[in-house]
C-alpha cells in the first residue's frame, strides 16, 4: 500500500535560511513606518524583536540595497519601509536572502551533476509543476498578511 505524503509535511520539510525569517520579521516590524514616515533604530528593533543587532545589521543593509527600507543617520534616524507592505512579497524576500529552488536538476545548467536520471526521470515534470505552485503562493503572501 502507498502512503501518500502529508501536503503539511512537504511544507514543514522547507527551510529558509535565517537571513530570510529575520528580514521577514524586520519588514513586519517596520510597517507602520510606511505611513508615518517615522523612523526606527535598528537597536530598538532588535532588542523588541529579540534578534541580534550585528545579524540585524547586515539584513537591514541587504533590505535598503534591493529598496525595500531607506536609512537616516543621526538622532532621530533609523530605518523605514519605503514600500507599502500590501506589496512586499514573501517571495522578494526570499529571493533577496535565499532563493532556494525545491530541486536543484530543475535550475542547473547541468542537472546531470545533481540527478543521474534526469534525462528519463518520470517525477521531473511534476516537481516542476510543484515548485511553480509554491512559487505562487509565495508572491501572493504580503507582509500586510502577516
Amino acid at each position: 500500500m502507498m502512503v501518500k505524503p502529508d501536503c503539511g509535511s512537504l511544507i514543514s520539510a522547507m527551510q529558509f535560511s535565517r537571513r530570510t525569517d529575520y528580514g521577514f520579521i524586520l519588514i513586519k516590524t517596520l510597517a507602520p513606518t510606511y505611513a508615518s514616515g517615522a523612523h526606527v533604530s535598528l537597536s530598538l528593533a532588535a532588542e523588541r524583536e529579540r534578534l541580534p543587532l550585528p545579524f540585524l545589521e547586515k539584513v537591514a543593509a541587504a533590505l535598503k540595497r534591493h529598496g525595500i527600507l531607506t536609512a537616516k543617520k543621526g538622532v532621530l534616524g533609523g530605518y523605514r519601509l519605503l514600500r507599502d507592505p500590501a506589496h512586499i512579497t514573501l517571495g522578494e524576500v526570499i529571493r533577496i536572502f535565499d532563493e532556494p529552488p525545491m530541486m536543484r536538476c530543475l535550475h542547473s545548467p547541468h542537472p546531470e551533476q545533481y540527478c543521474p536520471l534526469v534525462g528519463i526521470c518520470p517525477t521531473r515534470r511534476k516537481w516542476r509543476e510543484v515548485e511553480q505552485q509554491v512559487n505562487a503562493v509565495f508572491e501572493h503572501v504580503t507582509v500586510a498578511d502577516v
